[in-house]
């Protein structure tokens, strides 16, 4: 009998045919010719492979938190609010200045002074009643209270009074706003 070479499917190295029957020898020579996608499969396997999902996309078929994919390293913060933190100055009859430090907002809030202690920040639709919240803390010195509220779902306000109740200018505070969802 003639040695034919086999290559071993599973480990890749050659076999020889004096070592196993003729028969099962031609079978192995014919099975060289078959390819993976014509063997048959199970029916609970092609079910599988029908449900499989070939491509993942952010926002379409992987969820996001906050706008934030959860596909990537790192950590994905969450939290139930969006903030808005900026330091409000003013002076005079001029309307407020802010230094935004962290924004997630959908867009830059408007400030202006609305008349003596009044100031107005105006961003459309972004303060929902019953969700918008303010903190703030003063930059220097005074006995000035603040109160801060929603006036409409497109207002915050800020009102600053002296120790006596009367409404003044010249502000200098940290304010954060948040926005429960």
């Amino acid at each position: 009998m003639a040695s034919k070479q086999i290559a071993n499917l599973t480990a890749g190295t050659p076999i020889s045919t004096d070592v196993i029957p003729k028969q099962i020898a031609d079978a192995s020579i014919e099975a060289e010719k078959v390819t993976f996608a014509s063997l048959p499969i199970s029916d609970a396997t092609q079910t599988a492979l029908n449900l499989k999902q070939d491509l993942l996309v952010s926002g379409t078929n992987i969820k996001t938190i906050n706008s934030n994919s959860l596909v990537g390293a790192g950590n994905v913060n969450v939290v139930p609010y969006k903030i808005y933190a900026a330091e409000i100055t003013q002076s005079g009859t001029s309307s407020p200045s802010s230094q935004v430090i962290f924004n997630q907002l959908s867009g830059a809030i408007s400030w202006a002074r609305t008349s003596t202690g009044i100031y107005t920040g105006t961003l459309a639709f972004s303060f929902q009643a019953g969700k918008t919240y303010g903190l703030s803390s003063s930059l220097i010195d005074t006995t000035n209270q603040i109160r801060l509220y929603r006036t409409d779902p497109s207002s915050f306000v800020i009102e600053q009074r002296d120790f006596t109740g009367t409404l003044v200018d010249t502000i200098s505070i940290y304010l954060e706003i948040k926005v429960y969802y």
